[in-house]
């Protein structure tokens, strides 16, 4: 009954999440042709704005120019929010939202935990979400897409922009450093870890070693199945060009014992034994939560419970 209720919770907000899609999912199908050149590009300075101040913690507004174009010039300029504790800094975070985040506001609240713990979090917009959603598509549909080179441009983008942010940070700030990423975010940052990042932890938070499996199992992308099948591609084709995607084949440039893996018992898009294979691959035993994929967020505090 418990795990009913975890997996009840994801299916109801997905639901809710997918209708407002309706209107952009032949996206997936057609998606918009690109307006500018794609490839490498010098990068540039990560500039800083004041946003706004709460009694705990103040908020800046930060943007830099993507060092891999796109293709899409709006998606090419990078996002993102920073909190920093009004009182002692402990250190930085440098957090990675899911699939689908729409705003600012859903930034802030993925690094209230760490603000209000006294670490600086530091919350970049991923490749085609939020203000680098292109027009004619829905938030992050092009990172998850039938079109693997999309997909494949979109990862690469996000962890180019990563290891810039990673160097800036450890650069400008005393104190440890943290990569945390959750979902789609925690299967970015698994990617990410293939570089000698300058961090002292890691968090792969409900994020699985096989993205095929969640796209032909997972509730979650009944749509893009639908698109599969009006693309007449098979799954067997589907799963070859998803096999890059899969972060059981990466191996961590970084001290394993500087690595946290993160599942939910419940949780029906990253599976508990896609977690276990991630796990297993990378010599790693993970922890699980009495949680779903939506519902991990009750069990947050846990899952951080040990940042250095």
């Amino acid at each position: 009954m418990f795990s009913t209720m975890h997996v009840n919770v994801d299916k109801w907000i997905t639901t809710w999440l997918f209708n407002l899609q309706r209107p952009y999912l032949n996206a997936w199908i057609d998606p918009p042709k690109p307006d500018c050149e794609s490839g490498a590009r010098e990068p540039s300075a990560i500039e800083f704005t004041p946003l706004r101040r709460r009694r705990r913690y103040r908020i800046e507004r930060f943007e830099f120019d993507s060092p891999l174009a796109s293709g899409y010039s709006v998606n090419d300029h990078v996002g993102g929010i920073v909190l920093t504790p009004n009182g002692p800094v402990r250190g930085t975070v440098l957090a990675i939202h899911g699939w689908m985040a729409h705003g600012e506001l859903e930034l802030e609240g993925m690094g209230l935990l760490f603000a209000l713990k006294g670490y600086r979090v530091v919350l970049p917009m991923l490749p085609f979400h939020m203000t680098r959603c292109v027009p004619g598509t829905f938030n992050g549909q092009l990172v998850v897409s039938p079109q693997a080179k999309l997909m494949g441009i979109a990862f690469d983008q996000a962890l180019a922009e990563i290891r810039q942010l990673c160097s800036y940070l450890r650069a400008e700030f005393d104190g440890p450093l943290v990569l945390a990423g959750v979902s789609l975010g925690g299967l970015i940052a698994a990617h990410a870890l293939q570089h000698p990042l300058p961090i002292d932890r890691a968090y792969v938070v409900i994020a699985g070693a096989d993205l095929a499996d969640t796209v032909f199992e997972s509730f979650l992308l009944e749509y893009l199945r639908q698109a599969l099948i009006a693309l007449r591609l098979s799954e067997a084709e589907v799963r070859s060009r998803l096999e890059r995607f899969d972060p059981a084949r990466v191996e961590p440039a970084i001290d394993r014992s500087l690595i946290r893996l993160h599942g939910g018992l419940y949780d029906p898009v990253f599976t508990p034994r896609q977690v276990i294979r991630l796990g297993q691959s990378w010599g790693i035993e993970p922890q699980f939560h009495p949680a779903g994929h939506v519902s991990i967020l009750a069990s947050i505090r846990k899952v951080f419970s040990d940042l250095p």
